[in-house]
């Protein structure tokens, strides 16, 4: 991963996982202002925002061709989630184009990660995030702060309320 702008930019927290249909690319930036994406078909991928004074960017190239129609993201307070979804079904070896070791920035995410021969027997029961809901929409959220704490994960949540 190349950096976009000057050297006073940072790279934030990047974690991504998988399924035959789709990428997840989790952005770990609190409190992140001017958020910008840009994807592009063939799997550019450009983040930008700013946090206080100091601006942060990925740009990248993903490893396969992306659907741009189907692809979505969702801000949130602590990080910026997207849902890419890739122009073919099929397992991709790695998140990047770049050949070698992935940056120190870039992990996986075990929280949403599924291997390759779980994901058929998953079905219906991957992450797959509901863009269009409000997190403050979310039932039991009042109830949270008697559970002592709200660094809960969104699936923590869902698990706690449903």
């Amino acid at each position: 991963m190349a950096s976009h702008s000057s050297s006073s930019s940072r790279h934030p927290s990047v974690k991504w996982a998988q399924r035959i249909d789709k990428l997840f690319i989790t952005i770990e930036l609190s409190d992140a202002k001017d958020v910008k994406v840009q994807l592009e078909p063939e799997g550019k991928f450009i983040f930008s925002a700013t946090k206080g004074d100091i601006p942060y960017v990925v740009d990248t190239e993903l490893l396969d061709k992306i659907n741009l129609e189907e692809s979505k993201y969702s801000v949130g307070l602590r990080s910026i989630v997207y849902s890419i979804k890739k122009a073919e079904d099929k397992w991709w070896g790695r998140l990047l184009k770049q050949e070698g070791k992935p940056p120190a920035f870039l992990k996986v995410d075990w929280d949403k990660w599924v291997d390759e021969d779980d994901d058929s027997e998953k079905g219906g029961k991957d992450f797959d995030m509901d863009f269009s809901v409000s997190i403050l929409s979310i039932p039991c959220l009042p109830y949270l702060d008697v559970l002592g704490s709200v660094n809960y994960s969104y699936g923590m949540i869902i698990d706690l309320c449903f």
